[in-house]
C-alpha cells in the first residue's frame, strides 16, 4: 500500500476539474508512495457523500492522518506538496 492517499473529487470535464487532475496527477507521478483515486462526483456521488465533498474540485488525503482537504484551484503544485507535507 502506498504511504500517501489522496482522494481527487472533481464534476466532468469543467475546466477547474480538468487542471486539478493534470496538476494532482503531476504530483503523484513525482512521488512514487502517492496512490491517487480520481472520482467524479457526477458518475459516483456515493464517495462525495462519504467524505462530506460539497465542492469541487476538493482533494483529501486520507492517509496518513491527519485527513486533510483542500477545496478550490488546485494549480500551485508546491503548496499543494507542501500543504501536504510530500
Amino acid at each position: 500500500m502506498a504511504d500517501y492517499v489522496l482522494k481527487l473529487f472533481i464534476s466532468g470535464n469543467s475546466a477547474r476539474s480538468k487542471r486539478a487532475a493534470r496538476f494532482i496527477s503531476e504530483i503523484a507521478d513525482e512521488h512514487p508512495d502517492i496512490h491517487l483515486d480520481v472520482i467524479d462526483v457526477g458518475e459516483d456521488s456515493e464517495p462525495a457523500e462519504e467524505f462530506k465533498v460539497l465542492a469541487t474540485p476538493t482533494l483529501i488525503k486520507t492517509s496518513p492522518k491527519p485527513q486533510l482537504r483542500i477545496v478550490g484551484e488546485l494549480v500551485d503544485k508546491q503548496k499543494i506538496i507542501d500543504f501536504l507535507d510530500l
